[in-house]
């Protein structure tokens, strides 16, 4: 029997979270083409919420363009928001 260490996965999880969030941001965003965004949302909730957070800085911070997470449960129960109806003020 494999004896275990309290916390042990956590922290190899921990240890791992930098380079797994790296490479799916990667993946998934094409940094190039956000250049000419006005603003960029993205929608998430728990844990991935918080990841989602780290990454609105990084890209504010790079593109200067403002970034937010917006409520899952407003488009999987709800109607979403209406685009075009957004202002910058």
């Amino acid at each position: 029997m494999e004896h275990v260490i309290a916390g042990q996965h956590m922290a190899k999880e921990t240890a791992q979270a930098r380079n797994v969030f790296c490479r799916a941001a990667s993946q998934v965003v094409d940094v190039a083409s956000l250049v000419d965004s006005k603003a960029i949302y993205t929608i998430a909730r728990g844990s991935s919420d918080a990841a989602a957070n780290i990454l609105s800085y990084e890209m504010m911070r790079e593109l200067s363009i403002p970034v937010t997470s917006l409520p899952p449960s407003v488009f999987s129960v709800g109607q979403g928001v209406k685009w075009r109806a957004l202002r910058f003020l």
